[in-house]
């Protein structure tokens, strides 16, 4: 909290705890009928090198400020006073309300490009970083087609220029780019590698709009099941129902997660296909959105004892982005009975104390008096206190 820009740095070792660096800060202030009248803060920073040493470099600031006037608003200006606030918006930055007026043209890509294949000709040259600094901002506000373009031509502007673009796409981070990226992985034979670089730069959009859940959908709909892309994919519609909360109802979502429900029901009892099913839930929890059928089917494989444990425990999981207190009766009820296995009440008691009402802790308090398993016992002690 320094006034001073600096780097945190801490010199010590296991038996030795002593840093270099010996600072303090004192601050007060003074308060008038409700506003702060004055700051006085004094700082000072002494480095000290050698260990029990106490020659060094020391450095002393004192930083005062003062209220030096009031002003009333509505007495300056008669405007104010017959204003009316009609809306009220967080302070928090919205991303969404930013719109560049004018777009990149490919023509400048397309040179940087170039660029960037005359720098990597021979050895890579210093420069090349910042050419391609500079040719990943100006592309991220290309629009798709321009993008797809350019990945179309970059491979006959020069040699390595497709391996440039390629690199540049998941560093985009644009819609126009996951959707290029979504035409690459489905049309091309593409390294392991490759394919987990596009899953995960589309797993870290923050962004996304409706356009940017119906370009991925065929990533789900259309390939031979992967996990990798049901977490990514997953993981982008809960940044895009952040953003919109009426997400539930997009075609493309609801598609999305009814495929991923109807994967777990497909692949139930096959135990090859276990790890391909807790993929599937572990998506389902990542949406967090709910089909008319979700609810029905995570109970039904939540109570199958035949089923493995890890399987029910993350058809449980599944629950951890769906609106609060669904489910929650179904889930106390699973705690409450000791035939289930210890992991198995744990974890639905872990749900339903994300979204607790009085009733729902009378009930758990209930149990716990006559809790006959120590592990179950112990773990919601130690949780509650």
């Amino acid at each position: 909290h320094s006034i001073i820009p600096t780097s945190s740095y801490v010199f010590q070792t296991k038996y030795h705890k002593w840093s270099p660096m010996n600072s303090s800060l004192a601050c007060k202030q003074f308060v008038d009928h409700n506003i702060v009248s004055t700051v006085e803060c004094s700082e000072h920073h002494s480095f000290l090198p050698f260990y029990n040493q106490t020659i060094g470099a020391s450095t002393s600031v004192t930083l005062n400020i003062s209220l030096i006037e009031e002003e009333d608003l509505y007495e300056r200006d008669d405007a104010y006073k017959t204003m009316r606030i009609d809306k009220r918006t967080s302070l928090l930055y919205d991303t969404r309300k930013f719109i560049r007026e004018n777009y990149s043209s490919i023509e400048e890509t397309v040179a940087l490009v170039i660029s960037m294949c005359n720098l990597n000709s021979e050895e890579l040259q210093p420069e090349f970083s910042e050419v391609f600094n500079k040719f990943i901002h100006i592309a991220r506000y290309l629009p798709y087609h321009s993008v797809s373009e350019l990945y179309k031509k970059s491979q006959s502007l020069c040699a390595s220029g497709k391996k440039h673009v390629m690199d540049s796409l998941p560093h985009l981070r644009s819609s126009a780019s996951i959707e290029v990226m979504k035409d690459i992985i489905m049309s091309e034979n593409l390294p392991e590698t490759t394919v987990s670089q596009f899953l995960i730069a589309m797993s870290l959009y923050n962004r996304p709009e409706a356009d940017t859940i119906k370009a991925v959908t065929p990533l789900v709909l259309n390939r031979p099941p992967d996990i990798r892309t049901y977490l990514a994919v997953s993981s982008l519609i809960h940044s895009y129902c952040k953003l919109w909360s009426d997400c539930d109802t997009d075609e493309n979502v609801q598609s999305i997660v009814g495929h991923l429900e109807q994967c777990i029901q497909k692949h139930l009892f096959p135990e090859d296909q276990l790890e391909m099913t807790i993929g599937a839930l572990k998506a389902l929890g990542n949406a967090g959105v709910k089909t008319s059928t979700l609810v029905t089917s995570l109970q039904k494989v939540i109570v199958r004892r035949d089923l493995p444990v890890e399987l029910r425990i993350a058809a449980i999981s599944a629950h951890r982005h769906l609106t609060c207190g669904i489910n929650s009766d179904f889930l106390l009820n699973i705690y409450q009975n000791n035939t289930n296995e210890d992991e198995i009440r744990i974890k639905a008691y872990l749900e339903v104390i994300k979204c607790p009402t009085l009733q729902t802790i009378k009930s758990i308090k209930d149990s716990l008096s006559k809790e006959e398993s120590n592990q179950v016992g112990s773990f919601l002690w130690s949780h509650l206190h």
